[in-house]
């Protein structure tokens, strides 16, 4: 659990210099960051709590879901993306009034 904290520290550095940055920079956007790991790691963990952190302190994070696999966000076979603007409830999931959704069609990346 202590390496999640450093890891949400690290990125909310990284916010604030982005708010510090003039309007039309790229790093005025903020952090970027991918999440790997093998089957059963904590991928999907690791991103509801930075993304719920992330929408606690103001911010409008965007989840893009790659994993045709598991489908966080839509059915198992499409990748997909959403911002998110309240903290993930651990219940009900991901918020989805508008998701961008593309179907790829398999359950594996090959």
């Amino acid at each position: 659990m202590v390496s999640y904290v450093n890891v949400h520290a690290i990125l909310e550095g990284r916010r604030n210099r982005a708010r510090a940055s003039p309007p039309d920079s790229n790093s005025s956007q903020g952090p970027r960051v991918i999440v790997v790991g093998p089957k059963d790691s904590g991928k999907s963990t690791l991103s509801r709590m930075l993304l719920s952190w992330a929408a606690k302190q103001g911010w409008k994070p965007t989840f893009v879901d790659l994993d045709v696999g598991q489908g966080f966000i839509t059915i198992p076979g499409s990748i997909a993306a959403t911002p998110i603007e309240l903290p993930i409830d651990p219940v009900e999931g991901v918020p989805l009034e508008m998701p961008l959704v593309y179907f790829y069609g398999h359950v594996t990346p090959r």
